[in-house]
């Protein structure tokens, strides 16, 4: 049983690092957008100097707070969701830098955690319960993220309709809430 457990987790895994690239990516359109008048050579040739991802939305948190009023909504839009992507990072990083594996030596064996050079943070943690929180957080702030980037183009175009792509984002919203309640990969595997 701890086999397909694994392989369960490993599922989600891969899910969560294919939607963090989505969210990372979304970042980089909402980083065209604050900058649209910049042809798009140059915008890629400014981002792709910073290497991080952190350090790529503390560039963007910082062209907004230039762009917008201390008050938009926009900006403070940005500045929390950069704050949500910073601490989903880390728990992302902690999953993807961790070596989780079955610990047959243990008594009764099971899912453990361990790191390279130093613990695992999730050594101490209900792993799985971790990694299939993690994934509800991801997918939940890549909507987020979403609906961030159609009303930052409506800000700078006003007359572009995005109301069925926001519609679409809330759809989404109510349908993953529904998927998340029934997908076999989100219920841990029985004993």
């Amino acid at each position: 049983m701890l086999n397909k457990e694994i392989d369960r987790l490993y599922l989600l895994i891969g899910r969560i690092a294919t939607d963090f690239s989505s969210i990372e990516t979304i970042w980089y359109l909402i980083f065209t957008t604050l900058i649209h008048q910049t042809p798009r050579p140059a915008a890629d040739a400014i981002f792709h100097q910073i290497k991080t991802g952190y350090q790529q939305r503390q560039m963007i948190v910082a062209v907004a707070n230039a762009t917008f009023p201390k008050d938009s909504e926009s900006l403070l839009s940005i500045r929390e969701l950069a704050i949500r992507t910073r601490t989903v990072a880390e728990r992302r990083n902690a999953v993807l830098h961790s070596a989780i594996y079955i610990m047959e030596a243990a008594i009764p064996p099971h899912i453990a955690a361990m790191g390279i050079s130093k613990r695992s943070p999730l050594a101490d943690k209900d792993i799985a319960q971790e990694i299939a929180d993690l994934y509800r957080t991801v997918a939940h702030l890549e909507l987020d993220m979403h609906a961030l980037r159609f009303r930052m183009i409506k800000s700078i175009d006003p007359k572009s309709d995005l109301e069925a792509n926001l519609a679409r984002v809330e759809t989404e919203r109510l349908s993953l809430v529904r998927r998340l309640e029934t997908d076999p990969a989100m219920k841990p595997i029985e004993r």
